[in-house]
């Protein structure tokens, strides 16, 4: 089960706040991808938090070089899967266990590092102190020398040999054993026994320098000596399979190490670019402050005041009642977003927070959905999340407005008290008044604060208050202010006066 579907992680939009913190390796890019809640309870917070502290403690100039290590590391998962043969395995092995090593020597008080010294250690003895993977065998150094010795003795035959071509026809040939040439020029090399043909046209040759008897004699040495050096390595990645095949549940440890050091650099970042706080694991859900990025973006761009969320929730349901623009759909997006990073092990951008822990998170709204009407896609959410086992924190962005105001409003009355002695915790946004005393907690957003400032922005009180307060008819001033007739506001605000005087809503209020 998906602790967060597609919907709802774009309705808080977590990648989008994520991506600017996204881990370097493809461990920690992989994990963050998944969304999983790691955070289950107090003692899985306690031990995530435990180290994630002493991350946010080390100096940055150490966290810079611990991104530079991470970018370089590499992935051997298919081989720690598969078993590692060839010697490209074996060299991403040495890379990704040197890298790991190099972390350690630092922080190893920091993060639970497996005992990976045996591998490590045969690795530096069989291929040097490097990063790089090249076999150190007494025998193989010998080989290897005298490979290059033979090399250079091969190169300086055929120099030897071009230099007589050039001087016999007064010609240049380029520095390689194959050379184009026109057909006439190649007839006549030809006829010198120096060169031989490899292909040909009516205009052209394509021909390669004859070696002499001395170079094919130096070429057959090394040849043999190639062979032995592949025996040896042959021997060499045998005891090394042996060795990664006798390791595989401690390789799998370091990937898991790679994985988190990968992940708290991110959360390292977040924490300081965001002003994050330290969550906490509650019984309740308390934010202070807490802010949600991509508003406030928005917000501090179009040089608007941006205002934080502050508010106490519970178990069973939560309704917030307001006008549009209230800052309603705002609030749920903060406080979905604020427990998803929590629940994930990321700091938050919050003065203060803290939460229950919830096994899935899930948006509901009216979106369309394989043909199916508003109502119809908002119903089977519905029953869709109330079937998820566990504790879930249920996000309804005014539930049942896509029906008839009548029926919609005993409907969302009758979701609201459903879900009011839950264990869940639903926030329930609304437009309907006549809901409100079915919630175990009303908050209402989205007062008038100043009618006269010359941005709708600037007219609304975005704070989160408790409690049932009348709420002033915000649309009619804000139709007004941006031009609507005044001749349909007034009918308008009559229309209003005989509802609110005359009859009373299905639900008696």
């Amino acid at each position: 089960m998906e602790t967060l579907n597609e919907k709802t992680r774009d309705f808080i939009a977590i990648n989008k706040v994520l991506s600017p913190f996204l881990p370097r390796t493809t461990y920690g890019q992989k994990k963050i991808l998944k969304y999983e809640f790691i955070i289950k309870d107090t003692l899985s917070f306690d031990s995530h938090w435990s180290t994630t502290k002493k991350v946010l403690e080390i100096d940055r100039r150490q966290i810079e070089r611990i991104r530079a290590f991470l970018s370089k590391i590499g992935d051997i998962s298919e081989p720690v899967r598969n078993g590692f043969q060839t010697v490209g395995d074996f060299a991403k092995l040495k890379r990704f266990l040197y890298i790991l090593h190099e972390i350690s020597k630092d922080h190893s008080a920091v993060w639970n590092f497996p005992d990976f010294s045996e591998m490590y250690t045969e690795l530096i003895r069989r291929t040097g102190n490097s990063v790089g993977f090249s076999i150190r065998d007494s025998e193989m150094l010998k080989l290897q020398r005298k490979h290059a010795s033979l090399t250079k003795e091969i190169s300086r035959e055929y120099e030897k040999l071009r230099a007589r071509i050039e001087n016999l026809y007064s010609v240049k040939l380029p520095h390689q054993d194959e050379f184009v040439c026109p057909r006439i020029m190649g007839e006549e090399l030809l006829n010198s026994g120096l060169v031989e043909v490899i292909d040909e046209t009516t205009d052209r040759f394509l021909m390669k320098l004859r070696p002499s008897r001395e170079t094919l004699n130096l070429k057959e040495e090394l040849l043999n000596l190639e062979s032995k050096m592949k025996n040896i390595e042959k021997a060499c990645l045998k005891d090394l399979i042996t060795l990664t095949n006798k390791n595989t549940d401690i390789l799998k440890l370091c990937e898991k190490v790679v994985e988190r050091i990968d992940l708290d650099i991110s959360r390292y970042d977040m924490y300081f670019a965001l002003h994050c706080c330290i969550p906490r694991i509650s019984q309740v859900i308390s934010v202070k402050n807490g802010r949600f990025p991509p508003i406030q973006n928005y917000c501090e761009e179009h040089h608007y005041t941006y205002v934080p969320v502050t508010a106490s929730l519970r178990r069973g349901t939560n309704v917030l009642y307001g006008p549009n623009m209230g800052g309603k759909t705002s609030f749920l997006r903060t406080v979905g977003l604020l427990i998803s990073l929590t629940l994930m092990g990321f700091p938050v951008p919050a003065q203060e927070f803290e939460t229950i822990p919830f096994r899935c998170i899930r948006y509901i709204d009216k979106g369309d959905s394989s043909g199916l009407s508003s109502f119809a896609t908002e119903m089977n959410e519905l029953v869709s999340s109330m079937r998820i086992d566990g504790t879930k924190l249920i996000l309804m962005d005014e539930f049942a407005s896509g029906t008839n105001p009548i029926e919609g409003e005993a409907l969302a009355a009758a979701v609201i008290q459903y879900f009011s002695e839950s264990s869940d915790v639903v926030l329930f946004t609304t437009h309907y008044p006549g809901v409100l005393n079915f919630g175990n907690n009303v908050l209402m957003c989205g007062k008038l604060k100043n009618i006269d400032a010359s941005d709708p922005h600037e007219m609304i009180d975005y704070k989160v208050e408790k409690g049932k307060m009348k709420c002033s008819s915000l649309a009619l001033m804000l139709a007004s202010k941006i031009g609507v007739p005044q001749e349909i506001i007034e009918r308008a605000r009559e229309y209003v006066e005989s509802k609110n005087n005359g009859r009373k809503s299905l639900l008696g209020f």
